[in-house]
């Protein structure tokens, strides 16, 4: 009995420690998103390890357990903003590229009335959506991405004199736009599935381009990647931004029968994020619905100070 509790405790010991990996290998990753699992089962094992009198290995089991549930700790947004402070809002959304209906997304952005909109799975069959929405951001960029659709920034504020980026084929439109408080930076981010796909390699590919946006930065996108992982965290440091929090989770694996997506009766995960400029404070964080989409919409308020 003893020997077998040690194995399996040795085991997920070793599981855990390989998902603070991601730096040195994209299956690092993989098995971070299994975080909220391991560490849970590795508690269960090390309370029965110390009815077994194996104290020691108890006392490193709940450190361990401390110090991964410590990474999974969602950060809260700030207070409310002063009264007077200009507050701006930006909408995440993964449309789905096969998306059967796009009014009811549409009717929930003009609903909630963001400054700003980033939108991935921009398909053929979907993209009457930007011509939808831009009598109200009439400034929109699109740069194409992979077969599921492209990826787009929308904006009520015009665009300064900077020219837009798009990282072609790897999931990165940019819009610099003039704010009050001076240009900022609208990214909308569309990451590969992780190991064994190629994640790594694309997040390995746009960090230079995301490096060398200067200014305010606010990103807009779904990472297919939880908000521990070497992924995110590389992303944040490239745009200088920190995380706006947690919302839930944000996606399920989408499951159709006759016509109706049942996504909703399945586990989610938080893989769609809003990262915001570091001279920002985030105000609030709500999650919107998924009106046919496998994965559900975001709406961060912030402030910016002033950066000019």
């Amino acid at each position: 009995m003893r020997k077998t509790l040690l194995v399996l405790i040795v085991f997920v010991l070793l599981c855990l420690a390989a998902g603070f990996g991601g730096r040195f290998h994209g299956a690092g990753d993989t098995i971070a998103l299994a975080r909220p699992v391991l560490a849970p089962a590795l508690a269960l094992l090390s309370l029965i390890a110390f009815a077994c009198s194996l104290r020691r290995i108890a006392a490193v089991g709940f450190v361990i357990v401390l110090a991964s549930g410590y990474t999974m700790l969602p950060n809260s947004p700030a207070s409310q903003s002063d009264a007077g402070v200009q507050t701006y809002s930006a909408y995440q959304k993964n449309l789905l590229w096969s998306l059967p209906d796009l009014a009811p997304v549409a009717a929930d952005i003009r609903l909630t009335q963001p400054d700003f909109v980033m939108l991935q799975e921009l398909h053929q069959r979907n993209r009457p959506i930007l011509d939808m929405l831009r009598s109200d951001f009439p400034y929109q960029y699109l740069c194409t991405f992979y077969s599921v659709g492209g990826v787009a920034v929308l904006s009520r504020l015009p665009p300064t004199e900077k020219s837009p980026v798009c990282e072609e084929g790897h999931g990165v439109a940019a819009l610099q736009v003039q704010t009050e408080g001076g240009p900022l930076w609208l990214v909308s981010l569309h990451l590969h599935w992780p190991f064994p796909y190629s994640q790594r390699d694309q997040v390995r590919r746009v960090l230079p381009t995301l490096e060398n946006l200067e200014g305010p930065v606010v990103v807009g996108g779904d990472f297919n990647m939880v908000p521990w992982s070497y992924s995110v965290e590389a992303i944040q440091r490239a745009t200088r931004t920190v995380h706006a929090g947690y919302a839930g989770g944000t996606f399920a694996f989408s499951l159709h029968h006759k016509g109706m997506n049942l996504a909703g009766h399945l586990p989610t995960i938080p893989i769609d994020h809003v990262l915001i400029s570091h001279v920002g404070e985030v105000v609030s964080l709500d999650r919107r619905d998924r009106f046919g989409s496998d994965h559900f919409g975001l709406l961060a308020s912030f402030t910016l100070s002033d950066h000019q």
